[in-house]
Order: C-alpha cells, then structure tokens, then sequence
C-alpha cells in the first residue's frame, strides 16, 4: 500500500483525484489539505510516502519544496505543474521534486509516476559505521 498525501487550493480537485486514485492500483489517499500551512499544522510527524503538490505558482516553489523536504525527508514528491515548460521542470527536480507532471495528464501517467518514484526509494543507511562479520 502506498500511502498519498494531496496539496492542491480546490477541494473538489482533491476530492476527485482522491476518488481516482482508489481505482486500479495499491494506493491510500491519507492526506489531503488545500495548501501548504495547513498541510504541515493538520499531518506534520505522519508517514507519507508520495506526496502530490499542485503548487500555486512559481514563487511558492522554493520555500515550499525546501520546507516539505525537511518535514517529510522520507516522502517522495511528485509536483504537478500547469505549464509543460521543460526549463521549469528541471528547476523543480532541482528542489527537491522526484517527478513533475502537467496538471492536465492522463491518470495512466499519474498512476506510473507515482509507481515509479516509489520505487526508486532507497531509504538512508541506519549507520554510517560498517560492521565486518565476525
């Protein structure tokens, strides 16, 4: 089970991809907030493992990709965008984001990219020290 966090200012955007993401796939929808502060006051310490953020504009970007990689250093983020310019994609993997997509995408790419950045989690070694067997 793959457990999904929603940030996105329209509830009823949320409400339906939650509703979509429940077809098909291994996917819990276990957050879902309508922006970022009230993302982090209402879910802040709970394990999620995708987080998909439709941000607002550009100037919420940085602080806010800096932010949620702080709170959520385990969490993958897959942000979706409204402009499908290539530049300002890798400017948001740049900051953090494992995956960008168009706001406008097909729910099949949805579906890979959030299979895909789950599956290229590698969690952190629990020790920088490496013990030789005895």
């Amino acid at each position: 089970m793959i457990d999904i966090a929603i940030i996105h200012s329209q509830p009823i955007y949320r409400k339906g991809l939650s509703l979509l993401l429940k077809g098909g796939i291994d996917l819990n929808v276990i957050a879902s907030a309508g922006n970022l502060r009230e993302f982090l006051g209402q879910f802040k310490g709970k394990s999620i493992d995708v987080i998909i953020w439709d941000i607002p504009g550009h100037h919420a970007l940085t602080p806010g990709a800096k932010i949620l990689k702080e709170c959520y250093p385990l969490s993958r983020l897959l942000v979706l965008v409204s402009s499908s310019n290539s530049v300002y994609a890798g400017l948001l993997e740049t900051l953090g984001a494992n995956a960008v997509l168009p706001a406008d995408c097909h729910e099949t790419e949805l579906y890979q990219a959030i299979l895909n950045i789950h599956r290229s989690y590698a969690p952190p070694p629990l020790s920088n020290h490496v013990q030789e067997p005895g």
